[in-house]
């Protein structure tokens, strides 16, 4: 008890000290009852809670013009990001906390009336957070928040659910490009008005072959360290599971086992033992919901994860269900436009099974449907909270090699139609660069790629109609060769989707020294 008073005292010093004249402002603590939490919180000390779990957030109601707060990250394995939502709307760039506690400026110059705020973590856990306060306006103050929402989802998982790298296509790994808000978990969540705690992180699974087990970290109030842990947290780290009596429980793991070689004879008993010895204990009456994906490998967990729900019928677990989302991009993780195609999927399966209303999906989507492409006139502005994807086109992967570049114009007066159009470069030495994105197949059908073209010269540039199977290797393709126009030109290219394809592909490639081409307009269809 003297330890906390002692704390509290140095934590209440830090807040006037970040912010300067701040014995001039109103304080508010941690511990306000005005303030809302959502998410795996660390209570332990109520004047200084930590934030480890991703997509966690603070929610007040204040009266004032301006916002501050003030925060600290351990930074264990990097940055830690926060966004700021004020009235519904990101504000500025994510704030990366320093390691010691700093007050930082989260809204300014705003009517002087009342103002929704929230604070969340982006990142999953590559720190810890610790939150030590707001600041108003001098003798302003908060009042009562919007009500939770009614029903409560606990996610448990890896990348795909903690939505590692969701605002980079280019997979690199950096922190501030792991936005969990806009991953599938959190797009669920609110689609279907349910609270929510994110238990995701990257590289988890059920296998030695993984780090962290999702079944020894699952009861963690706080995952620090939760990386290094062989067996299940007890005492005080354990997490007590009646403040947060859930309805749906959603567990997306396995992928990183499968992908180190482990199959169905480890990942189905792993399962199996998480709902009935893990989560069945604690949540009694909560439908468990299995996840996976399908389209990136051959023998995915996606491919028997039936069978394990199976299984656990047989075992007299019927409150239990599955769900399979496409995977078409390849090994990188999905971004926030294929994170909203998973959510539409998985949100429209847990109403459904529970009974509840029907959501709205999530307008984010890049999912267009089988044989069907998005934003096939580039003009549809991938999410981000940064400025790393205003170049680029929603729905459509890329990439370079040598002195390849790709970009997408805005340019009305050159553009096809609309304002915007995809643009490949390459420079004084050999280079390539390319657009594609992939779309599930019909078997036996034969699909049309059509599209505008125009460049600089008679390059090697392609607009390809591509096959892949379940594995992500290439079975056909037809390269659709064009001859470089320098006007806007329609081309077109087919081919036949061979018997075990299991997406179709459209491939817009550039090659050579010193060339452009543009593109726009490209459509698919089938017959």
């Amino acid at each position: 008890m003297k330890s906390w008073f002692i704390r509290s005292v140095i934590i209440a010093g830090i807040i006037f000290i970040g912010v300067g004249s701040g014995w001039a402002s109103t304080t508010i603590f941690p511990n306000d009852p005005n303030i809302q939490y959502m998410g795996r919180i660390d209570f332990t000390y109520p004047l200084a809670p930590v934030i480890g779990w991703a997509s966690s957030s603070i929610t007040i109601n204040f009266l004032g013009t301006s916002l501050k707060g003030t925060f600290s990250s351990t930074q264990k394995y990097g940055k830690d990001y926060l966004a700021v939502m004020i009235d519904g709307n990101f504000v500025g760039s994510p704030i990366a906390p320093a390691k010691t506690a700093t007050t930082y400026t989260l809204a300014s110059g705003l009517a002087d009336t009342t103002h929704i705020a929230v604070i969340i973590k982006r990142t999953e856990y590559w720190g810890d957070v610790t939150f030590t306060g707001f600041i108003l306006d001098t003798g302003r103050s908060l009042v009562a928040p919007p009500p939770l929402p009614p029903y409560r989802i606990e996610w448990y998982g890896d990348s795909n659910v903690s939505a590692h790298d969701s605002e980079d296509i280019y997979d690199l790994g950096n922190p501030q490009y792991n936005d969990s808000w806009f991953g599938y978990a959190g797009i669920v969540s609110r689609m279907l008005n349910a609270q929510w705690q994110n238990m995701g992180w990257g590289g988890s699974g059920w296998t030695s072959q993984s780090s962290p087990l999702v079944q020894v970290i699952w009861n963690y109030t706080n995952p620090a360290n939760a990386d290094k842990a062989t067996s299940q947290a007890t005492g005080s780290q354990e997490y007590t599971f009646s403040q947060f009596p859930a309805d749906v429980v959603v567990v997306n793991a396995g992928s990183n086992d499968s992908y180190k070689g482990n199959d169905s004879s480890q990942i189905i008993p792993a399962w199996e033992d998480f709902v009935l010895n893990k989560i069945r204990p604690v949540h009694p009456n909560a439908h468990v919901v299995l996840a996976e994906s399908v389209g990136w490998s051959f023998y995915e967990p996606g491919d028997y994860i039936a069978q394990a729900v199976a299984d656990l019928n047989a075992k007299g677990e019927y409150n239990v269900s599955s769900v399979v989302f496409p995977w078409l991009w390849g090994q990188s993780h999905a971004v926030v436009e294929e994170q909203a195609g998973f959510a539409n999927i998985v949100a429209a399966h847990i109403a459904a099974v529970k009974g509840w209303p029907a959501p709205t999906p999530s307008p984010l989507s890049s999912f267009a449907g089988t044989g069907v492409m998005f934003n096939t006139g580039f003009e549809t502005v991938p999410y981000s909270m940064w400025t790393n994807r205003q170049s680029q086109a929603s729905g459509w992967r890329e990439w370079t090699k040598g002195t390849g570049a790709t970009t997408v114009v805005t340019n009305a007066s050159a553009a096809h139609s609309g304002s915007r159009y995809a643009q490949l470069t390459v420079g004084s030495k050999n280079g390539e660069a390319g657009f594609w994105q992939a779309a599930p197949v019909v078997l036996g059908k034969t699909y049309t790629v059509t599209g505008f073209v125009k460049g600089t010269a008679n390059k090697n540039i392609v607009m390809k109609v591509q096959f892949k199977d379940e594995g992500q290797n290439i079975l056909s393709e037809s390269n659709g060769n064009i001859a470089m126009p320098t006007v806007w030109t329609q081309y077109t290219n087919s081919a036949t989707a061979p018997s075990n394809a299991y997406s179709v592909n459209v491939v817009l490639q550039l090659d050579g020294t010193n060339a452009i081409a543009d593109f726009d307009d490209v459509v698919l269809s089938s017959n």
